[in-house]
């Protein structure tokens, strides 16, 4: 696998940029998918704001700035599915992630995802690595019902459209097993406390936390996206 330096070359950041002052909103992460295409999530670009006065652009990781100029969504789930195709204002690039085979991603796998997202407004690097923890159908209405994946890592705000990626052993690169959507939280038991009071009576106190989890499409539902979009 190659190092965070060179994979960096196939991130991008999503802007919003004013066309007057050139002030820039930080919308979210978006990744090479195709030679000349990008993939984030639609609720990362799918906003409404006024063209005249602002545009939506990407930026490399060369600093170059390109406003966006065609977004391709799917037509058949209107809203529900949260993914966004990007053709890349910025030029072809000479290489992208590809998908991993869908019946190929397991329960375990240790995946890593690579984005970005803001802090004391500056755009600064995140990395999260972890096992896959769930295969499912996402029952949140908030994603669609679509194949997914639950991560040991949140999706942190600015990491929307990052993809989920496992290393290959038959690919320098390594392979796209989902894209970040959101976060869920699950409540679990840290731990039991037993205090004993005498004899006949034990008083039991239970200590839950919250643990959140990462929401990603599985592989499969991106590869019926872009089948469709294409």
């Amino acid at each position: 696998m190659r190092s965070l330096t060179k994979i960096e070359d196939f991130f991008f950041k999503v802007f919003l940029v004013n066309r007057q002052t050139g002030a820039r909103k930080y919308r979210g992460t978006a990744f090479s998918v195709a030679p000349n295409g990008l993939l984030t999530c639609r609720h990362v670009v799918d906003i409404s704001y006024d063209r005249a006065i602002e545009y939506l652009a990407i930026e490399d990781t060369n600093g170059s700035l390109a406003e966006v100029k065609s977004i391709r969504f799917s037509l058949t789930d209107g809203k529900s599915l949260d993914i966004a195709y990007i053709d890349n204002p910025v030029g072809k690039k000479r290489n992208y992630f590809r998908l991993s085979q869908p019946n190929a991603v397991v329960i375990g796998d240790q995946v890593f995802s690579f984005g970005f997202y803001e802090q004391s407004e500056k755009i600064t690097h995140a990395y999260f690595s972890g096992s896959i923890v769930n295969l499912f159908k996402n029952e949140l209405s908030k994603w669609g019902t679509y194949a997914s994946i639950t991560l040991p890592y949140p999706t942190i705000e600015g990491m929307s459209g990052s993809p989920v990626l496992l290393k290959s052993d038959h690919s320098e690169l390594p392979l796209i097993v989902g894209m970040l959507v959101g976060s869920k939280n699950s409540r679990v038991v840290a731990s039991e406390v037993l205090e004993y009071k005498d004899k006949e009576k034990t008083i039991h106190e239970t200590i839950n936390r919250i643990v959140e989890f990462g929401v990603a499409y599985h592989v499969a539902t991106i590869a019926e996206f872009l089948k469709e979009i294409k």
